[in-house]
């Protein structure tokens, strides 16, 4: 699916939430919980202390729940703990770009946080959504930008669609769904084949057993790590709905400029 989506939703957001919400044949809409479905600002997705000072990275101050963790092969550590850290790496980076492939839908996608969280995504059928302004926005490839708006007649998958995108990519849900997971553990660092040919010296940090997360069960979960909260790969495997997939979500740009259309203007 598309993490931050903020990328640590992706894999889910893009397999589950796109893919039940009818992008793939094998199953049906799914039905957002009303409670998480907003989008989410930086302020109240990030912990008090997302832009204190912890041990610079790169040159950089990261978070300090980020400084808190270890990535030394065979550390351990709660699912809070990991969740608190990556959201709040995503408030300390501001933006991002993600690429994420399965075997039932791939896509491409931007995020920033501003006053609030703002996503774009772009589908390979040619569909693309926004969530911009306070707004969510659809276009299927031929139709043109529409509102998604569920007393629009005719627009209950189009709102069905964008809000189960929205719902799994909020900062949020990313917290949630790492949170899930009890105990995730750290394997040892190691060049690591990325999508787009390239590699890098990454650290494997996998949930310790499968859980449950929002009716489905993540089989598999692991992010491969540059230091703690910047992921820079992860694999999820998650089934739902006698629908199981995996994905692989590439995060191509941590921080800096990315464009997000405003189908208003």
């Amino acid at each position: 699916m598309t993490s931050p989506i903020p990328y640590a939703a992706t894999g889910v957001a893009l397999i589950l939430a796109v893919g039940l919400a009818g992008c793939g044949n094998e199953a049906g809409p799914v039905t957002p919980d009303p409670a998480a479905a907003g989008a989410t600002s930086a302020a109240a997705s990030a912990s008090p202390d997302a832009a204190t000072a912890a041990t610079p990275a790169g040159g950089e101050a990261g978070p300090a729940s980020c400084g808190a963790l270890s990535l030394v092969e065979g550390t351990t550590f709660s699912g809070d703990d990991l969740a608190t850290c990556m959201v709040d790496y995503m408030a300390f980076a501001g933006s991002g770009a993600s690429r994420t492939t399965s075997a039932t839908v791939s896509s491409q996608m931007v995020w920033r946080m501003k006053d609030g969280y703002e996503a774009y995504a772009e589908l390979d059928d040619g569909t693309r959504m926004a969530l911009t302004g306070g707004a969510a926005w659809i276009d299927f490839g031929d139709t043109g930008w529409v509102r998604a708006d569920p007393s629009t007649p005719g627009m209950e998958l189009a709102f069905g669609m964008v809000e189960a995108w929205r719902e799994a990519t909020a900062p949020e849900l990313a917290r949630a769904m790492i949170a899930a997971a009890p105990v995730w553990k750290v394997g040892q660092a190691g060049d690591v084949a990325l999508p787009d040919g390239t590699s890098r010296n990454l650290t494997p940090v996998r949930a310790a057993a499968p859980f449950q997360w929002k009716g489905a069960t993540v089989e598999a979960m692991t992010f491969w790590m540059e230091e703690p909260g910047k992921g820079i790969l992860q694999e999820v495997t998650a089934g739902t709905a006698g629908f199981t997939a995996t994905s692989t979500t590439h995060v191509t740009q941590w921080g800096g400029e990315v464009e997000i259309p405003d189908p208003a203007s």
